[in-house]
């Protein structure tokens, strides 16, 4: 019996022993708090926030309680609280922080706490149970900060931030699928380590074809449709940022390409004519989307009848745990904003698309574990390849 005992107590102590989990569980002495809060009294990513909170969780330390779209988190552990009373002293007072819904937190709160990320709107968003519980305008709003700092860097946006992006592009490239060829045949700076896997091993391509890249990054894609459809074809990437447009087409100057164009735009609006592209293709990006079925119901107008959709991208398989789906940095890096395959299928359906065929790779797990070391997101999401049809038939039915 004492020596179960000794177990938990070395258990409690190791836990205790880094000063992250101290200083959360410091401030859940005071008052319950979620992700954001607690992510700007540490001054850290959420990624780091939600990977303490997940090893405190799992060792009954701390509960989480959800309310409405938000996740609140709580001491679980009169042991805890007294040691931190025997260590620290009386609890102080509450760190309020501004924009953030915690019961406690005043518009009096230090500037430098203020969120970064909040909705354009002005109204903010915090914790949300899932990636649907943001504004929408907060998402593309992290999605295009993440997105455009890579473009002006030509590299990662750094080691403390999830994403699907390597900072070893050819290594990253090749792990997902892409040959030597391949990446040898596009210009300098168009692999920027971004994706989850290689549509052009799915899309079939042919010489002629329109070929349109939803959300086209640094043109790696776009270029090597622009070889496969030949001079008789035409290729157009649609980006949401500025500065993956101008890295693209400043790529497309150097390597002599002529076929190619490169569009700013979201995906959820095209700028793209009706019935106008054979192919679509994207890479890592639909899940970036907080208007998934939109984005289906564009691909659906904007391809010609008989056209087809040959997408990689991140699925579901599991539900994620509320402090990794409440994280804006693992939205932004492909995890949180993953929707379950059946979902998917749904979506393509209602959107017009036939014979959809969704196929999940197991092999993903082994780069997805990259992305945020430690979570273990590898257990709940994959990369997968998106397969369907828009129907020959389909404007007579619409």
């Amino acid at each position: 019996m004492k020596h179960d005992l000794y177990q938990q107590a070395a258990s409690l102590f190791g836990i205790l022993s880094h000063p992250g989990r101290l200083r959360i569980l410091d401030e859940l002495r005071k008052e319950q708090a979620c992700v954001c809060h607690l992510q700007a009294v540490l001054e850290r990513p959420q990624v780091y926030v939600s990977q303490q909170l997940r090893v405190l969780r799992e060792a009954g330390v701390v509960t989480d309680r959800r309310e409405g779209t938000l996740v609140y988190y709580r001491l679980a552990d009169s042991r805890v609280e007294a040691l931190l009373e025997e260590m620290l002293g009386s609890p102080g007072e509450r760190t309020c922080v501004a924009g953030c819904p915690c019961p406690g937190c005043q518009a009096e709160a230090r500037p430098e706490f203020a969120r970064l990320d909040q909705a354009a709107d002005g109204t903010g968003a915090c914790c949300p149970e899932n990636g649907g519980g943001m504004s929408n305008d907060l998402l593309r709003q992290a999605v295009r900060q993440r997105y455009s700092r890579v473009g002006r860097s030509g590299g990662c946006c750094g080691p403390a931030v999830s994403s699907c992006c390597s900072p070893a592009p050819q290594a990253a490239a090749e792990g997902v699928g892409y040959s030597e060829a391949e990446l040898a045949a596009v210009p300098e700076g168009a692999n920027l380590g971004l994706g989850c896997g290689n549509p052009q091993a799915i899309a079939a391509l042919k010489p002629g074809e329109v070929v349109l890249d939803l959300g086209s990054g640094g043109g790696l894609d776009c270029f090597l449709a622009a070889r496969a459809v030949g001079e008789t074809g035409r290729v157009i990437g649609v980006d949401m940022t500025p500065e993956m447009i101008d890295r693209a087409r400043a790529a497309a100057r150097k390597g002599g390409f002529t076929n190619v164009e490169f569009r700013l735009g979201e995906i959820e609006n095209l700028p793209v004519a009706d019935n106008s592209v054979d192919v679509i293709m994207s890479n890592c990006v639909i899940n970036l989307s907080p208007d998934k079925p939109r984005v289906f119901c564009e691909a659906f107008r904007v391809l010609k009848p008989g056209g087809r959709l040959a997408v990689s991208d991140i699925v579901a398989t599991a539900e994620l745990p509320a402090e990794l789906a409440a994280d804006l940095d693992l939205y932004a890096g492909c995890v949180s904003g993953a929707a379950p395959i059946d979902a998917l299928e749904r979506m393509l359906k209602e959107a017009g698309f036939a014979e959809v065929r969704i196929a999940p790779h197991d092999e993903s797990r082994a780069f997805i574990r990259q992305w945020a070391l430690g979570l273990r997101v590898e257990d709940f999401v994959a990369a997968a390849t998106i397969e369907a049809v828009k129907p020959r038939d389909a404007d007579e039915h619409r």
